[in-house]
């Protein structure tokens, strides 16, 4: 050997510039423990007994030790993936369970699949750091191919992360199905995703439950909703055989005249504490509405001059009398109904004895022809469903009885022939034919109505507050009533509930909207006037709100396919390590430096390479190297 190289060596194999141990350098094996020294370490008593002495039978008895820390890794994995699954059963479809210190069902699943995926990830670099080794090796044949020295950094880098998996995946095709390392490489770039989609095995579902407790009922109240069968408020006049209408409905009628700009809903109050109550469908006395348009019906007829035109209704069932129009006139509307309640005068043949009042609207803008719109308000029974969800009340109609329909003939309303006259009270009787409700699960109907001396006052009172009348001219208006001037700004395109009305449209445009809020407001009034004496309650249930842990079980096959996959792959490494008898130095550093690399030299002072890396360390610990540059500049290690 060339003395210039003395005390160098060098990580080159067959490179006769480079050595790893000088001539005159001796490394001192007398703290290296007895059982190194007999497994073939330099010794010059025994030199030639460790030239011969084989190291299969031990390789073979190491070999799973030195595969336990992969495998308790995964077998802590398994442990995770239990404890993830036993969580999530145990409070799968039940309420949100609380912890202490405000840890969550998430932070839970979250810890668990972090250890789950860091064992794994360690796990699977091992297994391709093992790759390389086997790649590097002959097989079980004896066939030993030459290997670029690139490869060694191409495992090396994979087992360290994502960049390196993608590198190793876009090798060469035979280096990624010859190593095997391609799934490995393919369980690194998804082990970060894991912990990610795991989150999502855990939703929140927010759920109404019953109350049933009776305390609970007792305390608070059943949830109630008002309700009436018959109606019988009024007030006596100024002597007591003289009666009037009862104050509530009268002011029925002015919130909906008042309010009716506004857009707002008329609804009963009830009674649910929780702001979560539901109620089963029931029947209540109310009032409904219906418009029909009778433009059609309008006979025009001016004087002479043009400017003064008279508009009647055909079939002689106009208004009383006969209305002028001048040009600029904007609404005139009038009580289409005589004294008595009765429809005589829409050239009707039948009297409705449930139809509180009818009136014709008549009017014209800016001088055009006349509209007229028909609508009738009138006693029904309304089948009701009531909900409350979140403190927000619904209340919708399901049904109606009597429903008012439209003949063909004239475009006439009907409604309901109903028993009545000046002494009796009005009443409607639902057959069972005419609504599960109706008969309320007995072969007998419920008699619905209103007391005679209440039903005269607010028939009067409501058919003369329908009555109205509007005119104007190039810069002025003026209104009988506030209801007129309700109806013109509502002509004028208000928009409510982002829609703009019209008197124009068939269903009674600004007109039909107004009844409705009428029949709406009045319907309040029937149920829940507390001077009526047959108002009721309808009993509903309770709910209470709380959160439930719901389980998408689908994303559990992820970690659980991922953790099976890579007990899989080690299996196959160890297996294919055996095969070439190679040891299982995975990813451990000193093997680069001890294992196949060393020159002539370094051969003749250590007579047996060690080959475990207990060996390798022990060696390791009695040589002190640094980094330099020899005479010919390249880097080698000198001690």
């Amino acid at each position: 050997m060339n003395s210039d190289n003395s005390n160098t060596f060098a990580l080159r194999e067959n490179l006769q510039h480079s050595t790893l141990v000088s001539q005159s350098q001796t490394i001192d094996f007398s703290n290296v423990s007895e059982a190194t020294k007999n497994r073939g370490y330099y010794h010059p008593q025994t030199a030639a007994h460790n030239n011969v002495h084989s190291h299969e039978g031990r390789r073979k008895r190491m070999a799973v030790f030195i595969w336990i820390t992969e495998i308790l890794m995964l077998g802590v994995g398994v442990l995770c993936l239990i404890g993830i699954y036993a969580v999530l059963a145990t409070y799968d479809n039940s309420p949100l369970p609380k912890f202490p210190y405000s840890v969550t069902l998430n932070t839970i699943i979250s810890l668990l699949t972090q250890i789950l995926t860091t064992t794994v990830g360690a796990a699977t670099g091992a297994i391709i750091s093992q790759c390389k080794w086997n790649w590097f090796s002959p097989t079980k044949s004896g066939d030993h191919q030459l290997r670029k020295l690139s490869d060694y950094v191409t495992f090396d880098q994979a087992a360290q992360g994502p960049l390196g998996a993608v590198k190793l995946l876009l090798t060469r095709p035979s280096m990624i199905i010859g190593s095997g390392a391609a799934v490995g490489a393919l369980l690194v770039l998804a082990i970060p995703v894991v912990g990610s989609f795991t989150q999502q095995l855990v939703k929140y579902e927010a759920r109404s439950l019953v109350y049933a407790n009776t305390t609970f009922n007792t305390a608070v109240g059943v949830p109630t909703v008002p309700s009436s069968a018959f109606y019988d408020a009024y007030l006596t006049g100024p002597i007591l055989a003289s009666k009037e209408t009862a104050l509530a409905w009268k002011g029925g009628f002015s919130n909906a005249v008042y309010s009716a700009e506004a857009g707002i809903d008329f609804n009963i109050t009830s009674n649910c504490v929780t702001g979560n109550c539901t109620w089963p469908d029931y029947a209540t006395l109310g009032v409904s509405s219906i418009c029909v348009n009778r433009t059609s019906e309008v006979v025009k007829s001016c004087d002479k001059t043009g400017q003064v035109c008279t508009y009647a209704m055909a079939y002689g069932s106009g208004p009383t009398g006969t209305l002028s129009y001048h040009y600029g006139t904007y609404i005139n509307a009038t009580l289409d109904s005589d004294s008595s309640g009765t429809a005589a005068v829409l050239n009707e043949t039948s009297s409705y004895g449930n139809e509180i009042s009818r009136a014709t609207y008549l009017f014209t803008e800016d001088g055009g022809t006349p509209k007229a719109i028909t609508c009738s308000l009138y006693l029904a029974v309304h089948t009701r469903r009531t909900t409350v969800l979140n403190g927000i009340l619904t209340d919708s109609i399901v049904s109606t009885f009597p429903n008012a329909s439209v003949a063909d003939a004239g475009k006439k309303i009907k409604t309901a022939e109903v028993g009545s006259s000046a002494y009796t009270n009005i009443s409607m009787i639902p057959s069972a034919s005419d609504g599960d409700l109706f008969s309320r699960g007995s072969p007998s109907a419920i008699d619905y109505g209103i007391f005679h001396f209440s039903w005269s006052t607010i028939t009067w009172f409501t058919k003369q507050s329908v009555s109205t009348f509007a005119s104007g001219g190039i810069g002025e208006i003026s209104y009988s009533t506030d209801l007129a001037r309700v109806l013109f700004n509502l002509d004028q395109g208000v928009s409510i509930n982002n829609q703009t009305l019209s008197l124009s449209d068939d269903e009674g445009g600004a007109v039909g909207y107004l009844y409705k809020k009428l029949a709406d407001s009045f319907t309040v009034v029937l149920r829940s006037d507390p001077s009526s004496t047959g108002t009721s309650a309808q009993n509903g249930t309770s709910y209470r709100t709380e959160t439930f842990v719901a389980t998408d079980w689908k994303w559990f096959a992820l970690p659980s396919v991922l953790l099976s996959i890579t007990g899989i792959l080690l299996v196959s490494v160890m297996w294919q390590t055996s095969r070439n008898g190679v040891e299982p130095f995975k990813g451990d550093s000193l093997a680069a430096l001890f294992t196949g690399v060393l020159p002539a030299q370094a051969v003749a002072r250590v007579a047996a390479p060690p080959d475990s890396t207990d060996e390798m360390s022990e060696v390791a610990d009695k040589m002190h190297v640094k980094l330099s540059r020899d005479r010919n500049g390249q880097l080698v290690f000198t001690s």
